[in-house]
């Protein structure tokens, strides 16, 4: 069964966002949310489901037998009201999120929805508003009277009406059912995965009784009976959905992606004149991007300008006058999906035909069983009863079949399984044009009409591809969305459903008038309806190829899930969530199975792979040379060869070649370092054994292509190239051994290409050749130059000039080679883990020092790689990386990879398994807390506040801590390290929760009353700032008499005497929120702040008098030895004065 819901975004009852009627929160578990409540919110989706499908299956016949509107016509008001019903849907999930709330917006929708169909039940009663009838006869001459634009008015206001109201329902009432789980509770947890289940049985339950129960009605009984009874269903299920308002858990509208969308494109275009800026930092928030700087588009960047002008006047917060780093990117992520969105309409536009031309296909055939007619509209419950025979066929049969063939723990991917569906629509229209001619010709030539169930072979491949392109695209659209805009996954889908009817409406409409009304006719036996079919299966193979295209080029986002007794989890596994938008596939037992199926095998649509695969498993007769092809390898998995600074999870599709590594190449480089060799323990092979002086000998010729060799030479010739490419040149001369550097360099792309073509399993002796091929040519010290620890505290790596590696490209090639290797699904982890052990492992993390980036972005994505598939090595990797922080904190305080470092653990980090454990623990404590103190923080900050924060909404305990932390290591003179912590403080703040908070708020602030005493503008104006956020705020007001006589002082001097009118300005607006909520507090601290200043006053006075007396009596008995007497208190301070001048005066 496939579980699905739609717009509904994770979080726990205690994120601030869940309240109860009364707007108490936390919510009480024992009287809201639960069950009961889903039920109720259950049956307004059931009632609407009732509704909707029992007029759109059945609309058509109305409108051709009774209204006597042309077939082409019917179909257009059809799809156009099923297009406008679905593309509501985003108006309604926009209301919702902006500003209405989910509970709101279905009670006002459902509302409308019920109007409607009460409209829709007078338009079809009232005579009146129907044209007379008409005789089989005058229908045959084309003689009826047409329905008037005047008759048609209410029934047009009827349908859109219902489209408003339906559309408002469809898009939230799941999200608002799912928030009546607490997703941190494991059996509130599991009542919500089993809520999904059954929010979609209520949808197909609901779809059957429409066009098996109501449609019948509607027939046999009356237009006025049938809709009469679609309309009190969805006013009880109105009324039933208000009378539990006290039951329900609400969700408060966190903003909608939509505006956030509009914003970025809208500032783009705007600033469209504006260069760009040297480097992506300079954008607006950059320092704090929760998603990665990328290179495409970046005309959007443009949004994220910040100019000067706007940064004097606080306008980096405002944003309608710039975006951020963050929203870009997103916006980015929304752009990228859409090949395949528009790929996907297609497939709606050939659905859209089983609600029209199919049902008016069934009023001309014979659908008599025995005395009963069946109604036309009722036959579309074929389509929905293989829907739902499909959905669970999928998950017993066809994807435990798919992982058999190919390999992959997944089985099928989301775009495969949409890939799938695009193949049954065409097949289905192919179909519908085979059975619609033999129809035409049967009844033309004997005058007599064909059963109707010829019908269903299209219904049963429609609902079949249904079943995968419905669970593919929306799955899809839930994982690649970005986080943050996890609603715009149903809004996708939707608009894709919407713009399908849409399109058959268009087409419907051009093929009218293009074919002159020959092809679509009302009376379909003089019609050519079956070349319509054949126009929809030809598009059909072109957009299916067209989608093949784009599938194979996409790149999946990475996704990291929390799952079995294992720390981190890269698979997909059972649960693909989008928030608590989510496809559940398969049945639970099988959730440890699939859990690591997303690092194992990527991310890459590789529908012709899995074809070839498909075919690979067709039995063949022996050859003698089969066992020579052991050691072959073949690669399935995304390679990320990007070279921005932030493109951990960009990636590459396997099937690029080797040869597009060139263009990376540049001009030649000098200088190469020493080598080092590997130490796996293992005896090499009589082959590898053969390597020999080459160069010396004069024999370093290239070796024959793998094209010109028999496939039973193909191995050795591979392990002898490998063994050739074993030889490493010095680049130090530009002009030296320059033929064999590029016969080299030849020889590695062609061993990448190889690699990347063959598909058999690696063999010991092919991974023990690889890994000391690789080991050879990238295992080296760097030059000492630079690295003296003395000068450690001369090093500003923002300063000084990065050192590229002269010998990159030979190392950029062996690079690429060893990521196939590695992410390679033929690679065995259990063979594997021989070669690249832990001396391996040790010597590509002292890589990471390299001062050319583009070298750690290669090893920062391979050992993400390695960490994925190697679950043994695990532990491993995290020790050794903590030990490279540690001396980085305590003894260099230099090194070049610690931001790829902290990239790379920040993805470890998301998939940790809660509760945390001790190792984890201590790991944030000892060794990310620390990476704070030195001096060149700012290299590797936002990585580093990224894992920070990671940790804590792991568990919010950890709050405490980290804030301790931060105090501990606060900056005291530097001004930009002081900006950025406070905005590392911003984000750990948002996930603190009230207790963790009160536990350090004391120190906290005062911290950040110093801060906004600071006369650097920019530090007091970011530790302002935090008054800006919402979570923030109410910490601070809950907490506010203990916090506002810490922060008093502070704001007060600002108020009066600091130089920048900005800060004094955002001073105000601090103060006016502490005065709005509680001005007796505000004026209380007043009081006592002037009383400390009049006490501090007279302090300094008598302190000054005191000063004053001891000088007049010193100077009254300068001339004499006789002691002086005065005060306790001014004895005091003649002593500690004295002291300190003759301490002076000693120095």
């Amino acid at each position: 069964m496939v579980l699905l819901g739609s717009q509904g975004e994770k979080g726990s009852l205690d994120d601030g966002s869940l309240v109860d009627y009364k707007g108490n929160h936390p919510v009480d578990k024992t009287k809201t949310g639960g069950w009961l409540a889903a039920g109720l919110i259950l049956g307004t989706e059931l009632s609407e489901r009732i509704c909707v499908m029992g007029i759109s299956m059945n609309l058509v016949t109305y409108l051709v037998g009774d209204l006597h509107i042309s077939s082409a016509k019917s179909a257009t008001i059809v799809t156009n009201f099923m297009g406008t019903l679905n593309l509501l849907g985003l108006l309604g999930g926009f209301l919702a999120d902006a500003k209405l709330g989910r509970y709101l917006t279905v009670s006002l929708f459902a509302s409308v929805s019920a109007l409607g169909v009460g409209l829709l039940t007078v338009a079809t009663t009232i005579p009146s508003m129907r044209p007379p009838p008409c005789s089989d006869y005058r229908r045959l001459q084309h003689q009826c009277i047409e329905v008037n634009g005047h008759q048609l008015a209410l029934l047009y206001a009827a349908l859109y009406t219902i489209a408003l109201g339906g559309g408002g329902i469809k898009s939230n009432v799941s999200g608002f059912g799912s928030d009546q789980f607490d997703s941190t509770d494991p059996k509130e947890e599991k009542a919500m995965i089993f809520f999904f289940n059954r929010f979609y049985f209520a949808i197909s339950i609901g779809s059957l009784f429409a066009v098996i129960v109501l449609v019948y009605v509607q027939d046999n009984v009356g237009r006025g009976w049938g809709y009469g009874i679609s309309a009190g269903t969805m006013v009880i299920a109105a009324v039933i959905l208000l009378l539990g308002t006290r039951l329900y858990r609400f969700k408060k509208p966190q903003g909608s992606p939509l505006t956030v969308i509009w914003r970025v494109v809208f500032l783009a275009w705007k600033k469209r004149t504006r260069p760009h800026p040297a480097h992506h930092s300079f954008l607006n928030g950059s320092e704090n991007a929760r998603v990665l700087h990328t290179d495409r588009f970046r005309c959007l960047d443009k949004a994220a300008v910040l100019d000067e002008a706007d940064s004097t006047k606080g306008s980096d917060r405002n944003p309608w006058l710039v975006s951020t780093v963050t929203e870009v990117e997103e916006v980015k992520m929304v752009i990228k999906l859409m090949p395949i969105w528009a790929t996907c309409i297609l497939f709606w536009t050939i659905y859209s035909q089983m609600t029209t031309f199919t049902i008016e296909q069934a009023t001309v055939m014979n659908r008599t069983i025995g005395s009963f007619t069946v109604p036309a509209g009722s036959l579309s419950a074929f389509l929905f009863i293989t829907i739902l025979l499909f959905t669970s066929l999928n998950e017993r049969l066809f994807v435990p079949l798919a992982r058999k063939l190919t390999h992959t723990t997944q089985g099928l991917t989301s775009l495969q399984r949409v890939g799938v569906g695009l193949v049954f629509s065409v097949v289905a229209m192919a179909a519908s044009a085979i059975i619609e001619r033999q129809r035409r010709v049967i009844a033309n030539e004997h005058g007599t009409k064909i059963s109707a169930f010829w019908l269903v072979p299209q219904f049963f491949l429609v609902g079949a591809g249904e079943a995968f392109v419905y669970v593919g695209q929306l799955e899809f659209f839930i994982r690649e969305a970005p986080e943050r805009m996890k609603s715009m996954s149903t809004g996708l889908f939707l608009s894709a459903i919407s713009m399908g009817f849409f399109i058959s409406s268009l087409l419907v409409s051009l093929v009218d008038e293009v074919t002159h009304n020959s092809w679509l006719r009302s009376d379909l036996n003089k019609g050519r309806l079956n070349n319509f079919y054949w126009l929809l299966a030809v598009l059909g193979v072109l957009n299916f190829l067209i989608f093949l295209v784009f599938a194979m080029r996409h790149q999946y986002k990475v996704q990291h899930y929390a799952g079995n007794a294992e720390d981190e989890e890269f698979g997909i596994g059972e649960v693909v969530k989008g928030s608590k938008e989510m496809v559940r596939i398969g049945e639970e037992e099988e959730d440890k199975e699939k859990a690591c199926a997303e690092g194992k095998e990527g991310a890459q649509f590789e529908f012709v792979d899995m074809i070839k695969q498909i075919l690979g498993k067709i039995p063949r007769k022996p050859s003698k040379s089969s066992h020579s092809d052991d050691g072959l390898v073949n690669s399935h998995s995304p390679l990320n060869t990007s070279t921005g600074p932030n493109s951990t999870h960009n990636s590459r599709p396997a099937s690029t070649s080797a040869k597009s590594l060139n263009s990376g190449s540049g001009a030649p480089h000098l200088g190469n370092g020493t080598v080092s060799k590997p130490s796996h323990g293992k005896k090499l092979s009589p082959v590898a054994g053969q390597v020999g002086p080459l160069l010396a000998s004069g024999a370093y010729e290239a070796l024959p292509s793998f094209r010109d060799v028999p496939s039973s030479e193909r191995q050795n010739l591979f392990i002898r190239k490998l063994n050739m490419c074993c030889v490493v040149f010095d680049f130090n001369d530009p002009s030296k051994n320059l033929k064999e550097k590029d016969v080299k360099r030849q020889t590695l792309l062609e061993l990448v290409d190889y690699i990347s073509s063959v598909t058999s399993k690696f063999n010991e002796v092919t991974m023990q050749e690889i890994t000391k091929m690789v080991a050879l040519n990238l295992f080296r010290t760097f030059p000492s130059s630079n690295r003296d620890n003395n000068i450690a505290d001369m090093f500003d790596p923002e300063e000084e000039e990065p050192t590229m590696e002269p010998a990159w490209p030979h190392i950029q090639i062996v690079y690429e080679l060893l990521l196939r290797f590695v992410t390679s699904s033929e690679t065995d982890a259990r063979l594997a883990k021989r070669y690249i052990d832990h001396s391996f492992i040790l010597r590509l993390l002292d890589l990471f020092d390299s001062e050319d980036q583009r070298e750690r972005e290669y090893l920062k994505t391979i050992l993400h790689r390695i960490y994925g598939k190697f679950m043994v090595h695990r532990p491993f990797i995290r020790k050794a990386i903590n030990n490279i922080f540690y001396r980085f904190i305590f003894e260099t305080e230099r090194h070049n990879g610690i931001a790829e470092m902290l990239e790379i653990l920040g993805s470890i980090i998301n998939g940790f398994a809660l509760p945390l454990k001790e190792e984890h623990k201590l790991f944030l404590v000892r060794a990310l807390i620390p990476l704070h103190k030195p001096k060149c923080v700012s290299m590797y900050h936002q990585q580093l506040s990224y894992c920070i924060t990671q940790f804590v909404e792991k568990d919010f305990k950890l709050a405490d801590s980290v804030i301790r932390g931060l105090l501990k290591y606060w900056p005291v003179i530097n001004s930009s390290k002081e900006v950025m912590f406070l905005g590392e403080l911003e984000e750990v703040l948002e996930a603190t929760q009230a207790a963790e908070f009160q536990r350090c708020m004391v120190p906290l602030f005062r911290q950040i009353g110093r801060c906004l005493n600071s006369s650097h503008f920019q530090v007091a104006e970011r530790a302002l700032f935090l008054w800006n956020n919402d979570h923030i705020r109410d910490l601070i007001m809950q907490n506010r008499k203990v916090i506002l006589s810490i922060i008093f002082p502070a704001l007060e001097m600002n108020t009066r005497s600091h130089w920048n009118q900005a800060v004094q300005s955002l001073t105000l607006n601090v103060r006016k929120i502490f005065s709005d909520i509680d001005q007796a507090l505000v004026d209380e601290c007043l009081i006592r702040f002037q009383e400390d200043e009049v006490k501090e006053k007279e302090m300094r006075e008598r302190r000054e008098s005191m000063w004053k007396q001891l000088e007049d009596v010193a100077a009254s008995k300068v001339v004499s030895n006789e002691a002086v007497l005065v005060s306790r208190f001014g004895s005091s301070i003649a002593i500690a004065t004295s002291s300190k001048t003759r301490n002076s005066s000693g120095r």
